[in-house]
Formats: structure tokens, sequence, C-alpha cells
């Protein structure tokens, strides 16, 4: 998803609403690249996709070479430097005293939403009807231990990097594998 308010178009600073495009792009996961690498890597295949950000939605279909009637996007993903709420309350004055409350409506099935600033904050936005607010809430934790992992150590190969935290990596090999029952021999 690009936001395209500032881009080779002219005139958008004179046009009402969201200049918002998305563009679908697919990321390769090669094990032993270090993980600075492959973010480079992405964000080169991001800037490579630009050129088609103005692109009609029809037209990226076609390109796809996707089945007719197949979603282009399963998922999305966003990252701001900071969110709306940040960005009016910077304004100063009576916005600076307000309260505000965003409300999200995305396309997709599941949509991340990465806003940086002193901490990043991710939110992830989902179809109640095709995932459990737990199974949610543990995405978001496994996103957690990833961007801790790039925090720690950026040149760490990306294949090396675990989605689990340390407490839930022990309880699956060690609670996890407390199996041992007591078994009625009357029913051998």
């Amino acid at each position: 998803m690009r936001a395209c308010r500032r881009s080779a178009f002219t005139g958008t600073e004179n046009i009402i609403g969201q200049l918002i495009n998305s563009v679908p792009m697919r990321v390769q996961i090669t094990p032993n690249t270090p993980a600075v690498a492959w973010l480079e890597a992405i964000r080169a295949q991001w800037n490579s996709i630009r050129p088609y950000e103005h692109a009609p939605y029809t037209k990226i279909t076609e390109w796809s070479e996707l089945p007719k009637g197949t979603p282009l996007f399963e998922t999305t993903a966003l990252y701001d430097h900071a969110t709306v709420e940040t960005r009016l309350k910077s304004l100063g004055g009576k916005w600076a005293e307000r309260d505000i409350e965003i409300f999200f409506r995305t396309d997709s099935p599941i949509s991340l939403y990465a806003h940086g600033g002193e901490r990043m904050l991710l939110s992830i936005y989902y179809e109640r009807d095709r995932y459990r607010d737990a199974t949610v809430q543990r995405m978001l934790q496994q996103l957690e231990a990833i961007f801790t992992a790039f925090a720690n150590d950026i040149s760490q190969p990306i294949d090396q990097i675990s989605i689990l935290s340390p407490q839930e990596r022990a309880l699956l090999l060690q609670g996890g594998n407390n199996t041992k029952r007591p078994f009625p021999h009357a029913q051998t």
C-alpha cells in the first residue's frame, strides 16, 4: 500500500481525499541471508514497483495472470512514520487537547498496520469470521519477537530468527513434550 499524495502525479496537493493505491508484491525468504540484506532487498523490490503505483486495479489484475475472480490481496501491510492521532495532535492548539478515535476498514481479510515513533505500534485488523482473536494476538506476539530480534542483531541470518518468545519456546519444548499419562492396564 502506498499513499500517493507526494508522487510524480501532478496536482495532488489540490485533490481532496485519500490517494492510496495497493500494488501486490511477493517477498522471498532465502535461508542464510542476513536480516539487514533481506530488508534492503525488500525495500529495493518495493522501489522497483513504484512506477506502477498509479496503475488501475483492473490493469494490475490483468498483469498478475491470476485466474479471473481471484483476489489480488489476502493480506496487506502498511507502514507510516506516525499515527494519524499523533499527526493531528502535533498541529497544536485545540487539536492537542482532542480525543481522537480512528476507525479502519480494509478490503483484505487481514491487514497489518505499523506506525513508527519512539516505539513501534503494530495493529492487525481482520475478518472475525476467518480469524480468531487468539490467533491474531499470537501473530502480534510473533511479530514482536521478530522485530526484537532485528533490534538485537540485524546481521543475523533471517532463517535463524525465531518467531517464538523465549518463554513460548520453553513451553513448547518442555511443556509440550510432557505427554506422559497413566495407562489403565485393565484395558489391554
